[in-house]
């Protein structure tokens, strides 16, 4: 048996079931895409919009107050202000 994983768009659902009733295979749709869809959904509520600018205004304050940055990796470490830089939600950008 084979398996065909594709997008969710109604076109390939419909081909895929299409699909499975002719031929001797197994058709899903992408399970990363239905996350990333519900993602985008989260990132336009309005508690997580203000929650992102917020993190977004501290992550700027530290990296453009040298002063402080440097008291953030003394006492985070190297790893923990990077990956306040490069987190990000899904179809955001900084």
């Amino acid at each position: 048996m084979v398996q065909i994983v594709t997008n969710n768009g109604s076109t390939f659902m419909k081909a895929g079931k299409q699909l499975m009733k002719k031929y001797n295979l197994y058709w899903t749709p992408c399970a990363a895409h239905y996350i990333n869809l519900i993602f985008e959904d989260i990132g336009k509520r309005p508690s997580v919009i203000e929650v992102i600018n917020n993190a977004r205004k501290i992550t700027n304050f530290i990296y453009n107050h040298a002063c402080t940055f440097s008291r953030c990796k003394r006492g985070f470490g190297d790893q923990a202000t990077i990956a306040a830089r490069s987190t990000m939600v899904p179809g955001e950008s900084l």
